[in-house]
């Protein structure tokens, strides 16, 4: 009994085989590649309910100092008036120094606010500098090098070499690439910095998926 053959002479067993494995390893390929789309999305979606949850907090910080601001310190000030005499009256003067603190408080959240919200994660460029780079500089002048990751303010870590989004260093930064030769005005004076490396979020997304 002869075995029957495919056109190509090979017998029909071998390209069935051949073929299984083949489509085995196309749809293996693809449902690898969903997976890393979706680890991608998730740890984006991470970064995104980080930002939330400081959005959040500040939000609940503002609300309470505005009723400080607009209810309690007036009823303080008030109080403190029926006193008498103002020039010796510590409950009044405290209460205009809480005032002006709780005034500027207000003044800093609200551009920090500002701030948090204009980031889109998914925006952020692949190859310039952005919220969530690491860069290495170097200072044109000195010849220091120095390693940043550029954060919000409320998830910085010092030591760990985090600098606001908001600081003149970074702002100064955002939108370089590697390479770059950038000025930036810093309380100091102006300095010039070349980006000598830089990893940024999208890029660090894809190296975790």
């Amino acid at each position: 009994m002869h075995s029957r053959a495919a056109p190509d002479g090979r017998p029909w067993g071998c390209k069935i085989r051949s073929l299984y494995r083949h489509v085995k390893q196309v749809v293996g390929d693809r449902s690898g590649t969903r997976r890393r789309g979706y680890r991608k999305w998730r740890l984006a979606g991470i970064f995104r309910a980080m930002l939330d949850e400081i959005i959040g907090k500040l939000e609940a910080e503002v609300e309470r100092l505005q009723y400080e601001l607009t209810v309690e310190l007036p009823d303080r000030i008030r109080a403190a008036v029926e006193l008498g005499d103002l020039r010796e009256n510590a409950d009044y003067k405290s209460a205009l120094e809480r005032q002006q603190f709780v005034q500027a408080r207000l003044n800093q959240l609200t551009a920090r606010l500002r701030e948090l919200s204009n980031i889109d994660v998914s925006s952020i460029p692949r190859d310039r500098v952005g919220f969530g780079s690491w860069v290495k500089v170097r200072n044109i002048g000195s010849g220091d090098e120095h390693e940043y990751t550029i954060v919000a303010g409320d998830f910085m870590d010092l030591d760990a070499g985090h600098i606001s989004l908001a600081s003149p260093l970074a702002r100064g930064l955002l939108g370089a690439r590697e390479g770059d030769q950038v000025e930036v005005s810093l309380p100091a004076g102006p300095r010039t910095f070349k980006i000598e490396q830089l990893r940024t979020l999208p890029s660090m997304l894809d190296e975790k998926a």
